[in-house]
């Protein structure tokens, strides 16, 4: 972990919101969480472009994650060079968006090469574990991947009441998406034991235990 930073929950929170809009005190039919899906915060100033004759940047392929024109986007992006390291994981994330609908392999292969180089940095690591529990209709192991990300979380995050909240019910998904329903069911367990230790909304403990009832009845995504 990026110097070897334990984060609290709050900061955790703070990262997936960069990414998305996402509240633990709603709950959708299907149990989900309300989510902006690919939609990587808006750069300011447009820090990293394709060349000072190219007006292109990475905000463009933002905006085209977002329309769900990823090629376009994965287009663009690819061009494109950052020179600091956090420009880089800023690219590397939105490549990865991209990908996830067009080449899931090659998705993973660059986020670990990514996490060797910004020694598994936090924000890096926070923001692609959720993308991945986010987005639906993924290969299996593409979901385990993505649960071996919340592991990672687990262990850079400072152990407090409702400090695994988030990282155990999208860790969860990502098992029960990946097959691995035992597994989900366990972390929505945990989950669920670390809103009641916080003393979460109430609103918090009705999403999270109609997710482990869904992962038990084996409906969850299918209302």
């Amino acid at each position: 972990m990026n110097k070897h930073t334990k984060l609290t929950a709050m900061a955790f929170a703070i990262f997936l919101t960069s990414t998305a809009s996402f509240s633990y005190a709603k709950s959708s039919a299907d149990h989900q969480v309300h989510a902006g899906l690919h939609c990587t915060t808006d750069l300011i100033n447009g820090q990293v472009v394709f060349s000072a004759q190219d007006s292109l940047t990475l905000q463009d392929a933002i905006n085209l994650n977002r329309s769900k024109k990823y090629a376009e986007a994965y287009k663009i992006s690819s061009k494109l060079t950052a020179t600091t390291g956090e420009d880089l994981n800023n690219l590397v994330q939105v490549q990865v968006e991209s990908l996830l609908f067009i080449d899931q392999k090659k998705a993973v292969e660059m986020v670990k090469k990514r996490l060797v180089e910004n020694d598994y940095d936090y924000g890096f690591l926070s923001n692609i574990a959720a993308d991945i529990a986010e987005t639906q209709t993924l290969d299996k192991a593409t979901y385990l991947y993505g649960a071996t990300l919340f592991t990672k979380l687990l262990e850079g995050t400072q152990e407090t009441p409702g400090g695994f909240l988030i990282i155990y019910d999208l860790g969860g998904r990502c098992y029960y998406r990946g097959g691995e329903v035992s597994k989900a069911i366990d972390y929505a367990e945990k989950s669920l034991a670390d809103a009641k230790a916080a003393n979460s909304a109430p609103e918090t403990i009705t999403y999270l235990e109609g997710v482990l009832q869904a992962y038990k009845a084996g409906t969850y995504g299918k209302n």
